[in-house]
């Protein structure tokens, strides 16, 4: 019974020679020579250009296959795993007979076939008296019916023959008896021995990362993407100018100067016992107040005053009311502000203005 599965070599060799095989086909379309005068400065630098647009692809491309290794590897070696475990385990259909002497026929050999979307087991039955033709049956007892070709010109059915051919090659003559069509075809073996490559352990060494040439390659990659993060730090900056400009007019205040702020801002009005809580120091900052109100009048009236007052003695600074506003109860009026800190909130911050 054939088996499938092999050595984890054998598809860890596998597995590089498809890394060499693209990473060469990426090399050579970036490095491909250029046409007309090698000393003319444009193709120059259209040469230039290229080989560092390939030393950017090179680190990229290497990583993600060296990132997909052991997985794809192992995803290999489970499906031949699988395909070995349902031959071994197939039960040969037992009502299969010779369409000659009409006696039972036995499993002869049995491999995988694609059927329909489903890889299934095929059982090849021969004849216990030797007759021909064999049948390919499947486990549930279907038998494998292979089309005749028909011939293109007048649909009657091809006849095929093999003709002599060279060592590690297969040439079949198929000719319609109808009619005058006739064609030749020849293709080579496949060998599972890889043709001869004088190139390919330099090139395994270049593209299949290990040890030093992976540490180094990781390297460039966290130095591609920090200047990738800096070059876009600087387009940004470019492009938004008035917003940054705005960044960095506002009041960057400490908490101690919000609370002066604050303290200020109630001073001489009708507030008194001003307190706040211990700042909230998380993924932002924020700071919890509460304040009695002597005048009580109106509730709503209240919380608006105590909203416009914040608003106005904040709006240029990095700090602003949270959204939940201003809450009261019984005279005693409490809220939150929170620190803008990092640019992108800054940035944010400003653009709601």
């Amino acid at each position: 019974m054939e088996t499938h599965l092999r050595s984890k070599q054998y598809y860890e060799d596998r597995y590089d020679r498809m890394t060499v095989e693209d990473c060469r086909r990426s090399e050579s379309f970036f490095l491909r020579s250029t046409d007309g005068d090698t000393d003319n400065i444009e193709e120059k630098l259209k040469a230039g250009i290229r080989e560092v647009a390939w030393e950017i692809k090179r680190v990229h491309l290497t990583l993600d296959w060296y990132s997909k290794r052991e997985s794809t590897i192992n995803e290999w070696m489970q499906k031949d795993q699988a395909r070995d475990t349902m031959l071994a385990v197939a039960q040969p259909p037992r009502n299969v007979f010779c369409s000659t002497c009409a006696e039972r026929m036995n499993e002869d050999s049995r491999t995988t076939w694609d059927r329909g979307s489903k890889e299934q087991v095929l059982f090849f039955m021969r004849c216990v008296a030797g007759h021909l033709p064999m049948k390919g049956v499947f486990e549930d007892g279907v038998e494998l019916v292979i089309e005749d070709k028909l011939c293109p010109k007048c649909s009657a059915v091809l006849n095929s023959s093999r003709l002599p051919s060279k060592k590690g090659a297969i040439k079949t003559k198929i000719s319609c008896s109808a009619c005058n069509f006739e064609e030749v075809d020849e293709f080579a073996l496949s060998s599972n021995e890889p043709a001869e490559d004088p190139s390919y352990e330099a090139d395994r060494l270049r593209f299949c990362l290990t040890g030093e040439s992976l540490k180094k390659a990781q390297d460039e990659a966290f130095r591609m993407e920090q200047m990738s993060r800096l070059v876009e730090g600087w387009k940004h900056e470019e492009e938004h100018q008035a917003e940054y400009k705005a960044v960095s007019e506002l009041e960057k205040l400490t908490i101690p100067q919000v609370k002066q702020r604050i303290s200020d801002l109630i001073e001489g009005k009708n507030y008194l016992n001003l307190v706040f809580e211990k700042p909230s120091i998380e993924r932002y900052v924020s700071l919890e107040f509460s304040v009695e109100e002597m005048k009580t009048d109106n509730q709503r009236m209240s919380i608006s005053n105590l909203q416009k007052l914040l608003k106005m003695a904040f709006a240029d600074t990095n700090w602003r009311l949270m959204t939940e506003g201003i809450s009261y109860r019984l005279g005693l009026l409490t809220g939150r502000i929170r620190a803008y800190e990092s640019k992108e909130d800054l940035l944010k911050l400003v653009t709601k203005k």
